[in-house]
């Protein structure tokens, strides 16, 4: 029989009442599938939904669909417990589940069996009837006087959705669910299932497997936690030596050396506090790790200990995953405390008797949690072809690190393998810039993790995406049309589902098959309200955001793929933060946006909500000038490409506005939109009639021409490689 274990546990943390019909989330949070759908909404649509407590995102298996969660039978039972709990403690008196007799009277029994309260007829009939005559009836009148509650209560009877007259008794081992009787003889014939009990030992010894591997990460944590705190205890006794050091060598030149004393003393503090900082936050999140690996044993403990069958093969898969994800997480997290005890000075008295003013040093070395990597500029790589990328170190103030020397160490590893990461070449350029390539094997989502001093660069590790190789000599022909009036701009999320920006105000979004599934705007009808356009052009998506340059209304609107509006920057004019017919749009990790400006012949560039920073011209390099700037994309160094329409030029820009070269000047006429791939390979397509699509390899050698459109304006591509090419006048699409 199975029991109560908290009664804290029946309250939904959202609508702090006691749960009804509680889902569970990946995180292994559950919540009542009502506050699910209302916090769902308020997110806006999408393929995942973040927890309401820790943020932690649930893919969802159809959108919008949060009944497809797994019910949380346990918290379920537990809600149950506390709402009989509740009556029994209330002086109101308890209305009868079975009659609806008021003559009758109260409850005055409760059924532990079929989970229901009884009045006095009701309790009668259930001592007689055969079906009934053997359970067990609790007397609430004794209950309330001794002040006593409903304990050590089964489950209600678990009946089938969809046959609510038949128990739920099977376990479909196929679709990971619950069955009936006629389930199993209706929808699931061709079914593996099992009795539930039978089903539940064999997958309790599955959740056990995973519990001890992930009860092994525990204590490895608490070692790796333990070991931090031991080093961290070194970097304050070396703290303190090197202190010492420095005011013992100092006292003897202690008049003309008091000012530089206070200095040193400062950077050793600073340094010390880094360090002390930098192990203070691994160890929290070794710690936060380490909780999240206690309280998921725990719960996984409960399932394969105090759950019911059932409950335990309910909420298995879940489990399951999540224990799965501590594993893998696990495989990415370093043990190794992040700084050493070890703080290098430089206390020579001889040296100090010479240039007293520029006497001693406490170094600091590089800051890997500011180094930076070109990978994330394009995070994907082709299958059998050499990926290179450039880290670069930085110290304590976001500066370039001028000297090499630093433990840089890369790793990479196919999402979801369970071999260990492939180690990586690093070849140390001696000024502060690490070299690194590979050649992936495998196609899919990789996990690319770059370290110094055992310390996370900036955003590592990296998913990068790698695909299967293609020829771009030879495309000719389109391989999908998706046909749509007038098209200006065209963007893909990370589902490959395409965003079309029209000439009548409006944008559509197609899925991968061509089947158009959202419309946004006002079609035929331009517009200056929030959320609706007048001649949209570029479009980029990032999550479950885009960002739409509203060329007529010389705005850029960010908004929710459903719709909403989420912000909005920039109107008419030349000024700074001001626009003039925006073409395109493009951003970097760093969350900067890059604005082309047709109509003032710059790039304008904002904070990620919408603050304006700065412009990039070209004026004061020869040749650097922009004429009608277009299309604008990053390549793989993290330079800026922007299409020189009134130039029939590309000219390339460093993110700090530097004019670096141009390329295409005899291809690329009135050239429009452009995009880069993760080779280096750019395409630009041309406004004119015939258009084109021309091709450039890493070197910005032309090496395709690709025809057959009619103004061809904006281009995308896919994570496959896969073009994508606005056809103004032939109101399409073309992928190739």
């Amino acid at each position: 029989m199975a029991t109560n274990t908290s009664a804290a546990t029946s309250s939904c943390t959202y609508c702090s009442k006691i749960f009804n019909d509680p889902r569970m989330l990946n995180c292994l949070h559950s919540f009542c599938k009502e506050c699910l759908d209302k916090y769902y909404d308020e997110q806006g649509s999408g393929t995942n939904l973040k927890c309401p407590d820790c943020e932690i995102s649930t893919p969802l298996t159809a959108v919008g669909r949060i009944d497809l969660l797994p019910k949380d039978l346990r918290v379920s039972y537990e809600a149950d417990i506390a709402t009989y709990e509740l009556k029994v403690k209330s002086k109101k008196e308890i209305e009868c589940d079975r009659c609806v007799d008021p003559e009758n009277g109260p409850a005055v029994s409760f059924c532990c069996n079929e989970c229901e309260f009884l009045c006095k007829v009701c309790t009668k009939d259930h001592k007689t009837w055969r079906k009934t005559l053997h359970h067990e009836l609790i007397n609430l009148s004794e209950k309330k006087k001794k002040g006593d509650v409903l304990k050590n209560i089964p489950h209600a009877p678990m009946t089938c959705n969809a046959h609510p007259d038949a128990t739920l008794t099977y376990f479909c081992e196929s679709h990971h669910i619950l069955l009936c009787r006629d389930c199993v003889l209706l929808e699931h014939k061709s079914c593996e299932y099992q009795m539930i009990k039978s089903a539940a030992e064999a997958e309790k010894a599955d959740l056990l497997s995973y519990l001890g591997k992930v009860e092994e990460i525990r204590a490895k944590l608490e070692d790796a936690m333990g070991h931090g705190d031991k080093v961290m205890q070194r970097v304050n006794a070396t703290h303190k030596t090197v202190d010492d050091s420095i005011k013992n060598t100092f006292k003897a030149l202690y008049e003309a050396l008091r000012s530089r004393e206070r200095a040193l003393l400062s950077v050793s503090g600073d340094i010390a506090l880094g360090k002390e900082t930098a192990l203070r936050m691994q160890h929290e999140n070794l710690k936060k790790f380490h909780d999240d690996a206690t309280n998921t044993c725990k719960r996984v403990k409960a399932a394969t200990e105090v759950y019911t069958p059932a409950e335990m093969l309910s909420t298995k898969t879940t489990m399951a995953t999540k224990l799965q994800y501590l594993m893998k997480l696990f495989q990415e997290t370093i043990l190794e405390p992040c700084k050493s005890e070890v703080m290098p000075t430089s206390l020579d008295n001889a040296a100090l008797l010479k240039d007293i003013q520029l006497f001693g040093q406490v170094i600091a070395g590089c800051c890997p949690s500011l180094s930076t990597a070109t990978i994330e500029f394009i995070p994907k790589a082709v299958k059998c072809r050499e990926r290179k990328f450039v880290i670069q170190a930085r110290d304590s103030q976001d500066k370039p690190y001028p000297k090499g020397g630093e433990p840089v160490y890369a790793t990479i590893r196919l999402m979801g393998s369970e071999e260990s990461p492939t180690s990586l070449a690093v070849t140390d350029n001696e000024n502060g810039t690490y070299s690194i390539s590979f050649t992936p094997t495998s196609i899919g989502e990789h996990v690319l993790s770059v370290t110094i001093s055992n310390e996370h660069i900036k955003r590592s590790p990296f998913i990068v995406y790698v695909r299967e190789p293609r020829d771009y000599t030879a495309l000719n022909a389109s391989i999908q049309t998706f046909k749509a009036t007038n098209v200006r701009g065209v963007a893909l999320d990370e589902h490959s589902n395409l965003y079309v920006t029209l000439e009548n105000h409006s944008i559509i979004a197609f899925d991968k098959s061509g089947t158009q599934f959202s419309e946004l705007g006002t079609p035929g009808s331009d517009s200056s309200d929030d959320g609706k356009f007048c001649y949209p052009k570029g479009i980029l998506l990032k999550n479950d955001l885009m960002y739409v340059a509203d060329e007529s209304n010389h705005r850029i609107q960010k908004l929710k793929t459903s719709g909403e509006l989420v912000a909005k920057f920039g109107t008419k004019g030349s000024e700074k933060g001001q626009l003039n017919g925006p073409s395109d749009i493009c951003m970097i990790p760093e969350g900067k946006i890059f604005v082309s400006e047709s109509g003032n012949n710059r790039v304008s560039v904002f904070e990620a909500d919408g603050t304006f920073c700065s412009h990039i011209t070209g004026q004061g390099y020869e040749g650097g000038e922009m004429k009608s700037p277009r299309g604008i994309a990053i390549d793989t160094t993290g330079n800026l490409h922007v299409t020189n329409s009134g130039g029939n030029t590309v000219k390339i820009y460093s993110q700090g506005g530097e004019y670096i070269s141009e390329y295409g000047s005899d291809k690329v006429t009135t050239a429009s939109g452009i995009c880069i791939d993760a080779e280096g390979y750019s395409f630009i397509g041309t406004n004119t009639n015939p258009g084109r699509v021309e091709v450039f390899d890493l070197e910005h050698k032309h090496i395709k021409t690709i025809t057959g459109h009619a103004y061809t304006w904006h281009l995308a591509l896919d994570n496959d490689g896969f073009l994508y090419a606005a056809d103004y006048s032939n109101n399409r699409v073309q992928k190739y």
